[in-house]
Parts: C-alpha cells; structure tokens; sequence
C-alpha cells in the first residue's frame, strides 16, 4: 500500500522499519510508504517537502517557501503541474497542502498529545485503535455529495479529513484548515488553451525519465487523448479490454485507429471470459480505505493490468478522472437561467429534451424550479425524503441539488430517521451561512471529490495487487484548474461529446475519435455477472454486515438483485454500492499490520 503519514512533536530518533522511509528530521517526521518521489528544499524558517510528481524546480520551491511564510498565502503550492502534497515543517507549526483533485487527502487525529496525520484513514484507525463510524458510512451511501452530513468525520470516529481543497494547520495546541481559493475566474472560451497545455504537460511530466511506459487505450477519447499525448516523447506498450458479449465494437475500433497512428505504440488488445465477469470474486484483500466500486470489476481490470505490470511497466496512464473534468451535469441548464442567460438557457434546453426523449414544457419547468431553488431549500427536501424513505421523480431527482441515491431507500426507518435529523440540522446551518449559488457548477466540483475517492482505492488495489502506478493525468492540479475554473456551461454542449476536450485537441486527434458522441456501455455485463455469480451474492446479502448492524432492510435488495438475474431492470448502482460495501466491511476483520512499535513507544508506519 502506498500511503504518507506524520505526526507534529518534537521527538528522539525514530527507528524506520523497511518500506518507509524518513524524509524530514525536523518537528514532525514524514515517512512515505511504497516509493513516491519526493522532494525537500530548507530555508532558515521551514522545510518544504513535496511528495509525488510536481514541476516545480528547487528554485520554484525555495521561491515559494518564502512567499508563503511571510503572507500566509498557501494556495501558490497548488500552481504547479502535477499531483502532489506538500509539507511544510517549522519548530512550531506543521502545514500540509494537498493537491486540487483530492488524489492526496489528509486525515488527522489527536493522540497521546501528538497530532497524527496519514493519507490514509485506515492506518490511523488501528493506531488509534479507532471504531467504524457507520453514520457516516450511512451518510456516504445516501447522498455522496451532501460532504455538510459527514462534516469532517471519517469513517472511524475520531479521525477526521480535511475538506477537499484545503490545507491542514497542525500546531502544538490546536489545528485548523484553511481554504486554498475558489477555482473560478476563467471564461469558456480560455479554456480550450489552457487545457492543450496543462494536458500536454501533466504527461510529460507523468512519462520523463520512466523506462516502461504503459496506458489505458479504451477507445474513448478521454484515453485516446492521453496515449497519443504520451507516444510524442516516447514509446509506450497500450492495452484495450475486450470479451464475449462485453459490447465495445466501437471502441476497440476506435482504439486500433489511434494505436495505427504511429509506430510509438505497440498496441495489445487483451481478452477476458467467464472469469472477468462482475462480481466474479467476492473477496476483498486489499485494505482499501473505503468501500471500493472497482471491485465488481476487478477481474476485468486485473486482468488487462496485468499485460501491462508483465511488461514491465514503471508507470501506467489512464483516462480517468476525464468525464468529470470535462463533461457536466444537467443542472447546468439552470445555471444558465440563474445568470440572466435565458436564451441560451431556453435553447439548450430544447436540445436535451430532445436528445432525452422527454416533453420540453417539462424539462423547462424542472430547470426553472431548479434555478429558484436555494441549497438549504433542496437539502431540507432531502431530509424529508430520506425520513420517507422515498426519491423523488426521475426528472427532479436529475436537475435537484442533491436527491438520495436508491440505496438510502433500503436503509433501515431508524437510520434513515437519523440520516434526515442530520440533513435537517445541516439545512439550517447552511441556510445561515453564505450557502451556494449555482447548483451545476456545485455539482461538478463535488463530483470531482466524490470520484477522485474512488480513484484511490483504484490506485491502492492495483499497486498492492500487481505493483503497477497508475496515474491520471486528468487529475493534474493545472488540468482541474484549467476546466473546473470555467462555468459549468463552458463543458456542456447537446450536439457535441466534451466539447472543451475537441476543442483544445483540434487537428490532434485521428479522424472520427474527436467527433466521438457517445461511448459504449457495460450495462450489459453488469446484469450478466450478477446472473454469474447469483448465488455467492445472494449469500452475501442474507448474511450481510449492514444488515446486523440494524442498517439495512435486506428484503428490498433480495428483490432487485431477482429483479437484475431475471432480466428486468434494476437498480445498479445500488446493489454495486451494497455488494462492495459489503466485501469492504468484511476485509475489517483481517486488518493488515500498518504500525511498527519501537522502542520509546512510538508508533512508526510500514509498508502493507
């Protein structure tokens, strides 16, 4: 496992077992665990250590270290290109500034009077000797994006995360966070620039000096982009994943025309079977923090991971984290409207009622009522739906700020009584604060969050499984602020696939990729892996973790998972969310050994 952690206090010499390794001898120790490049630069103040890929020279660093400590301004430590967290060491005070995407998140907890902190919760759970929190594990499955419900709660009580796009302030008595600035400030038509050049060097930077270059070639534009991008400056072997009945004609087609393009990429398309399917294997061995969707695929991406960890891959590039940067939601039609933009706002919205299939006298209606709607307003809806037990319609719950998700409806009428106390109490703290202004722009920004958690239990399972790096350009600092920083409209068009991305790779792309107005499904697969493997999920669910705990009602499940085997449809999502959440909590009575005790009592971290 990979993963960073310290504490602020001044300490003896610690023993450092093997796996880690000490990058800071000054107040707080900083042990790295799985290899990240780092970085330390010094001044008479303070120590600068960057952990992970960062473009920044020394002399940036050295510049940098000594704006920040004479004004305070920590946010010019997420200018640079890369994916990286920062710490910063002075005799009194230890501040930590993670990355834009949140591919670095910071937990912290104060312990025998020392102020720990780690990248990953789970470490300082068992070093704290911490319980699961399941209301915010309720909390996560029920509205993901609603971050006011969980607060900085993590799932283990007493560990608490930082906000995403803040900074950590440790000192001797107390700690705060602070706000690294709003990603606002660019218009859409800046925008495709900004993105050809952020993009371009967030690979450069991610392929200099690596021996073995490796990438995700779906077929999709997203991992076209990044394969053609990184095949300028070197060779690089690409992978695309393909099996009966799996459904991607059209993207392994587009992604033998992007591997022809050039003799850089040495192109595998591998194949998967019966034992790639969904759900295929039910047993969690990887400590991953959270529960993890990756897991009801993992053999399939085990499986084409694995062609590139063979050849002997030092880094491997995906596409991930593309649709979240560069495509929106629907709520941005109303952020249209709330701006005066009503024409445009009208048009659109004529366009995707078409393209949804759906009256346009009601989608109109849905985006005027959206556009009115206060965040407080749509959170206090929640708490009524959640106290119900119900969802909204398919179209309110689609342009709404938040909706619970189809999991919540299954929770037990206890928890979800508390779930909407809180949702109730988060509505009137929100509504005598400033709140929010424009729900698609909102969502967009949570959104982000929400996947790049995800993400990195991604990156866990494939570097404790197969030893391979993956890496997402996507999730490059420059890259969010290049596309999050413009209006929600700015990545929305009804006749256009990501339009900022077609735009900014113009006369880039092979024919016919760039044009691209949809990608293919893995619906299908998911309902044949759940017919595959009916009867160890059915097992799962009648024995289920959530559902001794008191949390969950398991007859409504039982019924959509029959619903899916026999072939109607069901909700997905939903019972993607329950299976892997119920592998997670199992893999809790096997926790690996994160700590190693030396002599004077103190807990150093180790490698998993």
């Amino acid at each position: 496992m990979r993963w960073v952690a310290g504490h602020h206090q001044t300490c003896p010499p610690l023993t450092v077992p093997d796996g880690a390794r000490t990058l800071s001898e000054h107040s707080m120790p900083v042990w790295v665990m799985g290899g990240y490049p780092h970085r330390t630069v010094t001044t008479g103040q303070a120590a600068l250590t960057i952990i992970g890929r960062c473009s920044a020279t020394t002399g940036d660093l050295l510049i940098a270290l000594r704006t920040a400590m004479r004004k305070q301004e920590w946010s010019v430590f997420s200018r640079w290109s890369g994916s990286y967290l920062t710490v910063i060491t002075t005799g009194s005070e230890t501040v930590l500034i993670p990355d834009l995407a949140g591919v670095w998140p910071l937990y912290y907890t104060l312990h025998d009077h020392v102020w720990r902190w780690s990248t990953r919760a789970r470490p300082l759970a068992q070093a704290t000797g911490a319980s699961l929190d399941v209301e915010v594990l309720a909390a996560h499955m029920a509205a993901p994006l609603v971050e006011e419900l969980r607060g900085t709660r993590s799932l283990w009580r007493g560990i608490h995360q930082v906000p995403p796009r803040h900074a950590l302030h440790l000192v001797h008595s107390r700690v705060f966070t602070s706000a690294l600035g709003p990603l606002s400030g660019l218009s859409s038509d800046q925008v495709p620039n900004r993105l050809r050049t952020a993009l371009t060097d967030a690979v450069d930077l991610r392929v200099e000096g690596e021996k073995k270059v490796s990438t995700d070639l779906s077929g999709g534009v997203d991992s076209t982009t990044i394969t053609l991008l990184a095949a300028r400056s070197t060779s690089l072997y690409s992978v695309t994943y393909t099996a009966p009945d799996l459904g991607n004609h059209v993207d392994l087609h587009h992604a033998r025309i992007a591997a022809a393009t050039t003799n850089a990429i040495t192109h595998r398309v591998v194949h998967g079977g019966p034992e790639t399917l969904p759900y295929t294997d039910l047993q969690q061995r990887v400590p991953t923090d959270s529960p993890s969707l990756d897991l009801r695929a993992w053999g399939r991406h085990r499986t084409y991971l694995t062609a590139a960890a063979h050849m002997g891959s030092t880094v491997h590039l995906t596409g991930n984290g593309g649709d979240n940067v560069l495509s929106t939601g629907p709520a941005h039609l109303a952020d249209l409207l709330a701006t005066g933009q009503r024409r445009r706002a009208w048009t659109q919205t004529l366009a995707h009622a078409r393209l949804w299939r759906v009256p346009a006298h009601r989608l109109a209606r849905a985006v005027h009522r959206l556009a009115r709607t206060r965040y407080p307003d749509s959170l206090g809806a929640l708490a009524g739906h959640l106290r119900r037990r119900t969802r909204p319609e398919r179209l309110d719950r689609v342009l709404t700020w938040t909706a619970p998700t189809a999991t919540a409806s299954w929770f037990s009428s206890d928890l979800s009584d508390l779930l909407a106390r809180r949702a109730h109490h988060v509505a009137e703290e929100v509504a005598a604060g400033d709140g929010h202004s424009l729900p698609g722009q909102w969502a967009d920004h949570r959104g982000l969050s929400y996947y790049t958690a995800g993400h990195i239990n991604f990156l866990d399972l494939a570097h404790h499984d197969l030893d391979v790096d993956i890496t997402a350009p996507f999730l490059d600092n420059e890259v969010v602020r290049a596309t999050l920083a413009a209006p929600s409209w700015s990545r929305a068009d009804s006749h256009r696939f990501k339009p900022t991305l077609r735009m900014a790779m113009a006369g880039f792309l092979p024919s016919g990729i760039g044009e691209r107005s949809s990608k293919d499904s893995f619906t299908t697969h998911a309902y044949q892996g759940l017919r595959h493997n009916f009867p160890a999920i059915h097992e799962l669910i009648t024995s289920t973790r959530l559902g001794e705990l008191g949390l969950l009602d398991t007859t409504p499940v039982m019924a959509a998972l029959n619903r899916a085997v026999n072939g109607r449809t069901a909700p997905l999502g939903a019972l993607a969310q329950i299976i892997t959440t119920e592998m997670w909590m199992r893999s809790l009575d096997h926790e690996p050994e994160w700590w190693v005790s030396v002599r004077d009592g103190t807990m150093t971290g180790r490698s998993v």
